[in-house]
């Protein structure tokens, strides 16, 4: 039983759905947007946020169990950990 399947999905409720997103060569564009992104290994996340030009791009360099701020449109090429969407 899920005790939260009346709740309304929201920015503020934890994601529904996820999906491995990491790329293998060349960039991901994500369809859905995800709320954000969960990093489960040590690495390099790359990606552009949903209200950023496509050369903005952030690149960090993470820890397991990193959670990205942004809304990520595009994971980056460049990417080196392991990615999981929050929708």
């Amino acid at each position: 039983m899920d005790p939260y399947v009346s709740e309304a999905d929201t920015s503020a409720h934890l994601g529904r759905k996820a999906r491995n997103v990491t790329p293998s060569g060349a960039d991901v564009d994500l369809d859905p947007i995800p709320k954000t992104v969960l990093c489960t290994t040590d690495g390099t996340l790359a990606y552009v946020p949903v209200d950023n030009a496509d050369g903005e791009v952030v690149s960090l360099v993470v820890s397991a169990g990193y959670v990205a701020l942004h809304r990520p449109r595009r994971i980056k090429s460049t990417t080196t950990c392991i990615v999981w969407t929050v929708e």
